[in-house]
């Protein structure tokens, strides 16, 4: 009995903070993801990649989204859903008709 109630306690604690992607305003995902590091309970996950690019001026080195228009971000759905969809620089949090999915910790890792 006590093994099944410290089981779902843990599920419970799993299924507070979630990862959910969030789609942020064009080039804008490095702004969406410092306002919403700003908010309590709020983890998020933004892959920057840096690579050279030719340019006018020549060779330059630019950094940009891995994900162009994308970011990840993991809270509590129904506490914070207001918080993280109306963050500067966000768009909206990605969902299938009234269903947001939830993305498992470890395909980010």
């Amino acid at each position: 009995m006590e093994r099944n109630v410290s089981r779902y306690k843990q599920q419970a604690e799993n299924l507070e903070r979630v990862w959910y992607c969030l789609r942020s305003h064009p080039k804008h995902e490095h702004i969406a993801a410092a306002h919403l590091r700003l908010l309590e309970g709020v983890h998020v996950f933004c892959p920057r990649i840096r690579f050279k690019r030719s340019t006018r001026q020549g060779i330059a080195w630019v950094t940009e989204a891995m994900f162009p228009g994308y970011l990840f971000a993991s809270f509590e759905l129904t506490e914070m859903h207001r918080q993280v969809r109306y963050a500067r620089g966000v768009s909206a949090i990605v969902r299938f008709a009234d269903r947001y999915p939830a993305i498992e910790e470890r395909a980010l890792a």
